[in-house]
């Protein structure tokens, strides 16, 4: 297989995740949908994604513990959500991490199996080969969240559209751009906006 078909295989294997974790969640009050990726053993040739939610309770048990009540940062950062330890997660399993494996491995990148990420130069021919790759695998994401919004998954589910974030752990211009991109404006609050905006 190509670039493409492995980047393809993988999309749709995390949309059916996302698919099936939506179907299997009872709580009546969540707000928003998680979708945080991150990185194996700190390399970014490894991207992973853990597939969550955040519900109202839990929102209004952590604005006393959120510094001065910043009511956005508890509702909008995921240091303050439910962080389930039975999140489903895509890339940890052998079967998926393979496939993550080998779509890498056709981006040029050349696949680190040591515990950190060498020291790369952000203006080296191997830094821009690995942006490349990151950012087809956040534009997958994206795809991602609009066929779940497209397809009406959420709104079948809990009666209303819900935003499905799509980040790390910092807030910034870029994961805003990203998240209107995935979602629309009309799903993404005034409040995720000033967290990303800084305000």
């Amino acid at each position: 297989m190509g670039n493409d078909e492995y980047l393809q295989q993988i999309e749709e294997e995390i949309y059916q995740k996302a698919v099936d974790a939506i179907a299997s969640w009872n709580e009546p009050d969540i707000y928003v949908v998680s979708f945080y990726f991150w990185e194996d053993e700190q390399n970014p040739c490894k991207p992973r994604l853990s597939i969550g939610f955040n519900t109202e309770r839990r929102y209004q048990e952590t604005l006393s513990e959120v510094d001065d009540g910043d009511e956005h940062d508890a509702r909008w950062n995921f240091a303050w959500w439910l962080q389930n330890d039975d999140a489903v997660q895509y890339g940890c399993a052998p079967q998926s991490a393979e496939l993550i494996r080998k779509w890498v491995m056709t981006c040029g990148v050349i696949y680190f199996d040591h515990d950190e990420w060498p020291d790369i130069e952000e203006d080296s021919d191997e830094w821009d080969k690995y942006k490349v790759m990151e950012d087809a695998f956040i534009d997958m994401l994206v795809r991602v969240v609009q066929r779940i919004h497209k397809e009406g998954i959420l709104k079948s589910r809990f009666g209303k559209e819900l935003p499905i974030i799509i980040h790390e752990l910092e807030y910034y211009d870029e994961p805003l751009k990203i998240n209107l991109a995935a979602n629309g404006p009309e799903l993404i609050e005034q409040g995720f906006i000033d967290l990303c905006k800084g305000r």
